[in-house]
């Protein structure tokens, strides 16, 4: 992040696939918004095989109505780079302690 030159830093999980307009969305987001510090947009799942019920995606990090999602999710959510300059940057010693995550421990 301390080396990106843009003044918008996007994160997208490595297992995702970003709609095509995600990038126009994302700028569009915060142009439009005033003093915005963070966007994040819905989060749908793909199955291959059976599907569980919309209400469940929750569990599974997707976005939810019920209970409704009221915060960006980590797999889709881009930052004005102010927020990093300000605040500081990600903790790296965080994610995986084996096959859990830090914050579900």
């Amino acid at each position: 992040m301390e080396t990106s030159t843009g003044d918008i830093i996007a994160f997208i999980d490595d297992d995702a696939v970003a709609d095509e307009n995600w990038l126009y969305e994302i700028v569009n987001s915060f142009e439009s918004t005033d003093n915005a510090a963070v966007v994040g947009g819905p989060v749908k799942p793909v199955f291959r095989g059976k599907k569980i019920k919309d209400k469940l995606n929750w569990i599974i990090g997707c976005t939810s109505n019920n209970p409704p999602t009221k915060r960006p999710l980590g797999c889709n959510m881009a930052f004005d780079k102010s927020v990093f300059t300000t605040i500081g940057v990600f903790n790296e010693n965080l994610g995986r302690v084996k096959e859990k995550l830090v914050s579900h421990r």
